[in-house]
Parts: C-alpha cells; sequence; structure tokens
C-alpha cells in the first residue's frame, strides 16, 4: 500500500470538514429548518476544522501543546456529533448526557496530563476512548424502539468504527511492548477507514436520519390534518341534522299543538265541543312525536360526546319487553295493532337495560310506523351458544336495499313517511345500531318491498364484571 503524505492527509480531512460543513448549510437552507440539533451538530464539525487546521499547521507535531489541543477539539466535536445522534430518536436520557459529559473530561484530562509521553501512548489513549464513544453509540441505538433502517446502519456501523479503533489501540499497545502484530501498512488502512467514516459516514447518515424524521413528522402532521378535517365535516352534519331537526321535525309538530289548541280554546268560548276530542288527539300525536324526537336528539348528542356509558345488568326480558309495549299502547292502538311475542317465560341474560329499552323502544315505534292498520308485528328472543338474538318483525312496507345500506352505514340516519304519514328523523334506528355496537353486539335486516321487514339484535353473552 503507498504511502499518504501526512501533510496531504490533513488536508484532504480538512477539506473534508468544509465539504462536510457546506453540504448542512445547503440542506439547513433548502429546507429551511429551525432545527437547533442541525446548527449544534454543524458547530461540532467547526471544531472538528479546528483539529485538523491545528494538524495541517503542526503536521510534523513539534508543537506537543498544539496536537494536544486538537485532540482535544477533536473529543469535543465527537461528544457533540453523538450527543446530536442520540437525540434524533428523542430517546436520550439525563444519564446519558452524563456519561458522555464525563467521556469527554476524562478524555481531555488524559489527553492534557500525557503531553510529555510517548507518541504511541497517546494514539492509544484516542483510540481507546473513540472506540468507547462508538461502542456506547452502538448499544444505545440497538435497544432502540421503532428503528428505521437508516438506524440500523448506524447502530451497525458505529460498531464498525470502534473494533477499528480497538484494533488501533492494540496496535500501539503492542508496539509499547517492542512487539509488531500488524503491519504499519494495515494499521495505516484501519486509520484511514475510521478518520473517514467520522468525517463522511456519520454526518452523511445523519441527514438521512433527518430527511426520514422530516417525512415522518410531515406524515404524521397531514394525517392529524385529515383525522381534523373528518372531525369538522362531522361536527358540520351533526349541525345541520340538528337544525334540520328543529327546523322541521319539531317546529311542525308544536306548531300542530299550538295551532290545535288555539282553535279548542275558540271552540271552548263559543261553547263548541263537537271537534274537541278529535283536536286533544291530535296534540296528544304531536306532543308524543316531539317527546320522542327529543329523546333520540339527547341520546344521540350523547353518543356524539362520548358520554354514553355501557353499564350490564341482569335482565328479566318478559318483565322488561311488557314495560316497553305499554309505552307503544296508544300508537298500536290508533293502528289497531297487536304485538306477538315469542319468547320462553324465564328469558333472561346481562346487557345494559337503558340501551336495551331505547333500542326495542326504536324497533317497536319503527315497526309500527311502517305497518298498515290491522298488520302484525312479531316479537322474538332467543339464544344461540354465544349471542343474544333479538328480532322484531312486521307486516309492514318493507325497506329498499340502498335503505338498508344507509341505515347500517350512514352516520346521519334516514327517514321516509309511515303508512299514516308519520313523521321521523332517522335517528331512530340510528341510536339501535350505535347502541347495539356499544354493546358489542351488531344489527341485521332483512327486508323486501311490500313483504315486511326483520330487524335482528345480536348481543354477546355476558356477565357482569
Amino acid at each position: 500500500m503507498p504511502e499518504f503524505n501526512i501533510q496531504n492527509l490533513f488536508l484532504l480531512y480538512l477539506l473534508s470538514n468544509i465539504f462536510i460543513i457546506t453540504l448542512f448549510a445547503i440542506y439547513f437552507l433548502y429546507y429551511q429548518l429551525p432545527n437547533q440539533k442541525l446548527k449544534l451538530y454543524t458547530t461540532g464539525r467547526f471544531f472538528q476544522l479546528g483539529t485538523w487546521s491545528i494538524f495541517l499547521w503542526n503536521y510534523n507535531f513539534t508543537n506537543i501543546y498544539l496536537s494536544a489541543i486538537a485532540n482535544i477539539l477533536f473529543i469535543i466535536s465527537l461528544t457533540i456529533e453523538i450527543y446530536i445522534l442520540l437525540s434524533a430518536n428523542n430517546e436520550i436520557k439525563k444519564k446519558d448526557n452524563i456519561i458522555l459529559i464525563s467521556f469527554s473530561v476524562l478524555a481531555s484530562l488524559t489527553l492534557l496530563s500525557s503531553i510529555f509521553v510517548s507518541s504511541y501512548y497517546k494514539v492509544l489513549y484516542m483510540s481507546i476512548f473513540i472506540s468507547l464513544y462508538f461502542l456506547f453509540l452502538s448499544k444505545k441505538f440497538a435497544f432502540w424502539t421503532n428503528k428505521t433502517k437508516i438506524e440500523h446502519i448506524v447502530g451497525f456501523w458505529s460498531f464498525i468504527i470502534s473494533i477499528l479503533f480497538i484494533i488501533r489501540a492494540l496496535y500501539s499497545l503492542f508496539i509499547l511492548y517492542e512487539q509488531e502484530i500488524f503491519s504499519n501498512n494495515f494499521i495505516s488502512l484501519i486509520s484511514y477507514l475510521g478518520y473517514f467514516s467520522i468525517i463522511y459516514t456519520l454526518p452523511i447518515i445523519y441527514l438521512f436520519i433527518l430527511k426520514e424524521r422530516n417525512e415522518k413528522i410531515i406524515l404524521e402532521s397531514k394525517k392529524k390534518i385529515e383525522e381534523d378535517n373528518k372531525k369538522l365535516k362531522e361536527l358540520n352534519l351533526t349541525k345541520d341534522k340538528i337544525l334540520s331537526i328543529i327546523g322541521h321535525d319539531l317546529r311542525n309538530p308544536i306548531g300542530a299543538i299550538m295551532g290545535f289548541s288555539d282553535l279548542i280554546s275558540e271552540k271552548c268560548k263559543n261553547k263548541e265541543f263537537d271537534k274537541i276530542e278529535e283536536y286533544t288527539y291530535i296534540i296528544n300525536q304531536a306532543a308524543e312525536q316531539s317527546f320522542e324526537v327529543l329523546n333520540n336528539m339527547l341520546y344521540w348528542a350523547k353518543i356524539q360526546t362520548n358520554r354514553i356509558r355501557y353499564k350490564k345488568s341482569y335482565i328479566d326480558f318478559n318483565s322488561f319487553i311488557q314495560d316497553v309495549c305499554k309505552l307503544m299502547q296508544a300508537n298500536m292502538k290508533a293502528k289497531d295493532l297487536k304485538i306477538q311475542k315469542i319468547v320462553e317465560p324465564d328469558f333472561h341474560f346481562v346487557a345494559d337495560k337503558l340501551l336495551l329499552e331505547i333500542i326495542m323502544r326504536n324497533l317497536l315505534s319503527n315497526a309500527i310506523k311502517y305497518t298498515k292498520p290491522d298488520g302484525s308485528i312479531t316479537l322474538i328472543a332467543f339464544k344461540t351458544e354465544t349471542e343474544i338474538k333479538i328480532q322484531v318483525k312486521d307486516t309492514g312496507i318493507g325497506i329498499n336495499y340502498e335503505s338498508i345500506e344507509k341505515i347500517l352505514n350512514s352516520e346521519n340516519g334516514t327517514s321516509t313517511l309511515g303508512t299514516n304519514q308519520e313523521k321521523g328523523t332517522g335517528l331512530g334506528l340510528l341510536l339501535c345500531r350505535e347502541f347495539t355496537e356499544i354493546q358489542n353486539g351488531k344489527i341485521s335486516i332483512q327486508s323486501k318491498e311490500n313483504q315486511g321487514s326483520t330487524f335482528t339484535i345480536s348481543l354477546p353473552i355476558t356477565e357482569i364484571d
């Protein structure tokens, strides 16, 4: 292997550092990043620039004090670079900082105290400290979580550099004992590889780490913006839905209550009682409709703000469904409908009673609304090995495929007029779906137009915790 002129070698190291500093400056200006760590890394490079400038000027090592200062500047540069590499993943700890500062102080004191000793001792000490630095770096990278490919390379390459300087340290140690285990050419090659790795590969790898981190930050920012936009759209839809309900589904029945109550008042003043019963029935229907809308709006608002809590309790289904059906009696009577129940006498299970009541009330209300007078509604409840099944069957007008898809997938609900022109908000079935899913269940619909519908609620068999 040809011998390098030492002065030319120091000049090459110096120019290489100038190139690296220029590269960092271009990167900084191109990405316009307010990155303090990048500035600190560049500062470390200026310390190393000082090292090679001193060695170039004092290439024959005649001034031992300048050589010691150059070595200390190199140690400071190395400390800064390793600190920046460790902090690239934001996982550097206070203990790591203490270790790095201790290394730096110990190395500097050792090099100062060895000013007057043989150059082989200086090479030995310098090589030991450099290898310890990179062993520490490779160990830290080995225990990082979520490492990128570049960070794997840094850990591996740091280990290789530490091996190169351990070999260099062993060579100096054996020379001191007048034993030569490696040739001068081999050690020169090891030194060139080691220093060039420190000068070139680590900063370039660090730039790649920065690039990966910046891309990851940009990706996370884009993802957050998309999530925020999605939430904003959902809030806008919620607002539009509430305004629609208030402006139409609540305004109409309240208007009916006000109008017909005025008519009753006029009739009473004139002592005309012929249509009062009809008017009070209309007022009652409008009040019930308003009450149902307000109830569903209340529960829907709770879903939107995550204020619904799943509370398990034992349910005697026969007693439970009897209470729910009592609430439906007026509507069933108006259409001359009856509910047939197919449930075992002692049918009980664990579920959220309030959520199940809202589900059943809305399913039965829906069945009544879309079933013609003299039609039939059947309620079936049974257990499988893993689930509780509750079915509400009607002989109503049925639902087309597109509407079923909207019910099962829409975030805003869908509604059509009932057989007696009953109006709805579309929130009822949306609540059924949401409250079933809160209980880790699912809702399914089988229906054909003009042949009726079957709504099935499936809840997992569970116990109270």
